[in-house]
């Protein structure tokens, strides 16, 4: 069994005699720092995670499921930048008037009209209904956003983040209450909120393998974190029905190609539309801000949606995808509940430093309109390229995976 740790600050103690299930340990684990509380003072500094993952030789997740149970008896009180302590009188260090002010960090600049304004818009009410001014903060630059974001706490003038966007491991993690809207490395030290991309590629496999799609494209911005679930998702709803996993084709639009951004998606198109036999009967959008200019070359370029190519799309960006022609089949990312579940981790966060981070995940919804539709039967129209007849080759390599 594992023993109580002493009051030595090595922690020494016996080893388990045997090796438990998770929830066995985690319950054990608990006892034992039960015990230890009981042996310490009001206010003492308790052990960190850390050690405790050290010295017990056990998951860092079981360590934070037990320390949770000891913070939810009252027993223990962990408080952000100053430590975790037994309950009783706790130093006032790191404790901090609350401000009323959120940050909302987000790439682009106000104006512009695409899913991350749909979000920053959602939370500005959500913070606003909890209580919150918003302040927004936007650059181009994730790691620039979050030192803004940091340099703002440190002054006193905010509470916390809510960061809009995926992050990458490249990027350091401010010691400041936040939550991120996407995709996280994995043990990121900042709660996420995020819609289910992977099981959103599945979804949009599913609806295009059922209505007879078996050749399907995948478009994305090549920088795109979210886009490698999402295409995940796609490729094993395809395999899941007996379809090998060439029928799904992935075409990234790399920057640097072309200076023009529609230049770049039309190359893309260009390199779909001339594949001969292989040529997608489906195309598969990772986002809004590429599916919405690729449908109108299309129809610039004579192809017919949905009769000549299925097109559909993540994100429908609220009063812009109902509005394309023909109307945008598209996966709905869920706004409005994302920035109410943001807001609550951060407002508890706020409230009460130091609680174990949060994983969240919402479903994204299929909307399906005029765009999609079965594919053409075999040889009963003209091919796509000879229908487009003013779309020119183009040399481009896919890639074949993100």
């Amino acid at each position: 069994m594992i023993m109580p740790v002493s009051t030595d600050a090595q922690l020494n103690s016996d080893p388990p005699v045997a090796t438990p299930s998770r929830g066995h340990k985690r319950r054990l684990l608990a006892e034992s720092l039960r015990k230890r509380v009981r042996e310490m003072q009001a206010s003492e500094r308790f052990p960190s995670v850390a050690e405790l993952e050290k010295h017990y030789q056990v998951s860092t997740s079981t360590v934070e499921a037990a320390v949770s149970e000891l913070q939810a008896e009252g027993l223990i009180i962990r408080r952000r930048g100053s430590g975790t302590f037994v309950a009783g009188t706790v130093p006032t260090v790191g404790l901090r008037r609350r401000t009323g002010h959120l940050v909302i960090t987000c790439i682009g600049s106000v104006g512009v009209v695409n899913i991350f304004s749909a979000m920053a818009w959602a939370l500005e009410a959500e913070m606003r209904r909890a209580g919150y001014d918003p302040i927004l903060l936007f650059d181009n630059h994730a790691q620039t956003r979050l030192a803004q974001a940091q340099k703002r706490w440190e002054g006193g003038t905010v509470d916390g983040y809510v960061h809009i966007g995926s992050l990458n491991d490249t990027v350091t993690f401010p010691d400041v209450p936040g939550v991120v809207i996407g995709e996280i490395p994995d043990g990121a030290p900042v709660h996420q909120v995020v819609v289910d991309n992977l099981g959103g590629g599945q979804r949009a496999g599913e609806y295009l393998w059922g209505l007879g799609h078996r050749r399907i494209a995948f478009v994305t911005m090549g920088s795109m974190i979210s886009s490698e679930p999402r295409f995940r998702g796609l490729r094993s709803a395809v395999r899941d029905r007996g379809g090998a996993e060439s029928l799904v084709s992935f075409f990234p639009i790399s920057a640097g190609r072309e200076p023009d951004f529609v230049s770049r998606i039309e190359t893309v198109l260009r390199a779909i539309l001339n594949g001969g036999a292989e040529t997608p009967t489906a195309l598969f959008f990772a986002n809004d801000q590429v599916a919405f200019p690729a449908l109108q070359i299309l129809l610039s370029w004579g192809v017919r949606v949905p009769q000549d190519l299925s097109v559909i799309s993540f994100d429908d960006t609220p009063g812009l995808a109902s509005q394309t022609r023909p109307a945008l089949t598209s996966l709905r990312m869920p706004t409005l509940g994302l920035g109410a579940l943001a807001v609550q981790a951060l407002d508890d966060t706020v409230r009460e430093p130091g609680i174990p981070f949060r994983r969240l995940r919402l479903p994204a919804e299929l909307i399906i309109r005029e765009s999609s539709g079965p594919p053409r039967p075999s040889g009963s129209v003209v091919s796509i390229s000879d229908r487009a007849g003013n779309v020119p080759p183009a040399t481009f390599s896919t890639g074949g995976k993100p």
